[in-house]
């Protein structure tokens, strides 16, 4: 359920409503990949995208979600 946007300044936060909480994503918030340990941030519009459709923000950066896309669903061991 997407709470709303709101702008403070020149800064675009957006409101999601998780778990019957609100988190304020910040596009330039930094974040640690849950794979790889490398911080990354969110590309422009990703965090109105994840808001408006109710998806929680991504736990990867790019290069490792990539990765995971192009390996498929059932790795081979």
């Amino acid at each position: 359920m997407r709470s709303g946007a709101s702008a403070a300044g020149s800064e675009n936060l957006t409101m999601l409503s998780n778990h019957h909480e609100q988190k304020i994503l910040r596009p330039d918030d930094a974040r640690l990949c849950k794979d790889c340990g490398t911080p990354f941030t969110l590309r422009p519009g990703e965090a109105d995208f994840y808001a408006a459709h109710d998806f929680d923000p991504p736990k990867r950066c790019p290069k490792c979600l990539d990765y995971r896309r192009r390996r498929g669903p059932h790795p081979r061991p």
